[in-house]
C-alpha cells in the first residue's frame, strides 16, 4: 500500500471535519445528509485513503454523541461505502446518474443495516419493528441522497477534481 504523505493526511483530516460539520448543520432534517455525497465524491477523487477520513469522521461522531448501537453501523457502513465506491470506480467516475443511484441505494441500505444490528442486539422482532417503523425515514434518506447527488454531483465533482489536480494528488 502506498504511503500517505503529510500533505495528503492533512487534506483527509480536513475533509473529515468538513463532513462532520455538514452532518451537524443538517441534523435538524432527519435523514438528510451530505456525508454519503462527500464520501462517494472524495473516494472517486482521492481513492482508498478516504477510509482514514471516514474513520476520523466516526471518531468525531463518537466524541460528540457518545457510544451507542449506531456506532457499530457507522464503523461498518462508512468504510464499506469507500470500498464499494473503489470497486465500482470506473463505472462511477463519468456517470453522475450512477453515482446518484449508488447514493440512493446506500441511503436505504443504511437503515436496513441498522435493522440487522437491532435484530442482533435485541432480537429479530425488534429489528423488523425498527425497520417497518422507519420506512418513511428510509425513503427520505434514499430520495434525499439520490437528489443531492443528482443535483450537485457533477458541479461539486468537477470543482473537487480541479482542486485536486491543482494541488498534489
Amino acid at each position: 500500500m502506498k504511503r500517505v504523505n503529510v500533505q495528503k493526511m492533512i487534506i483527509l483530516a480536513v475533509l473529515a471535519d468538513i463532513i462532520f460539520v455538514c452532518k451537524y448543520m443538517l441534523a435538524s432534517m432527519p435523514n438528510v445528509e451530505l456525508v454519503t455525497f462527500l464520501v462517494i465524491l472524495s473516494t472517486l477523487l482521492l481513492g482508498k485513503h478516504v477510509v482514514y477520513t471516514v474513520i476520523l469522521y466516526v471518531f468525531l461522531e463518537i466524541c460528540t454523541y457518545g457510544l451507542g448501537f449506531w456506532t457499530v453501523g457507522y464503523a461498518v457502513l462508512w468504510p464499506g461505502l469507500v470500498v464499494i465506491t473503489c470497486l465500482f470506480r470506473t463505472q462511477l467516475e463519468n456517470s453522475n446518474s450512477k453515482r446518484a443511484i449508488l447514493a440512493g441505494i446506500f441511503g436505504f441500505a443504511f437503515d436496513l443495516v441498522y435493522a440487522v444490528v437491532i435484530s442482533l442486539l435485541t432480537g429479530l422482532r425488534s429489528g423488523i419493528a425498527y425497520f417497518i417503523s422507519g420506512l418513511g425515514f428510509s425513503a427520505v434518506h434514499m430520495i434525499s441522497n439520490y437528489l443531492i447527488m443528482w443535483i450537485l454531483g457533477n458541479t461539486i465533482y468537477n470543482a473537487m477534481k480541479k482542486a485536486r489536480d491543482s494541488m498534489f494528488f
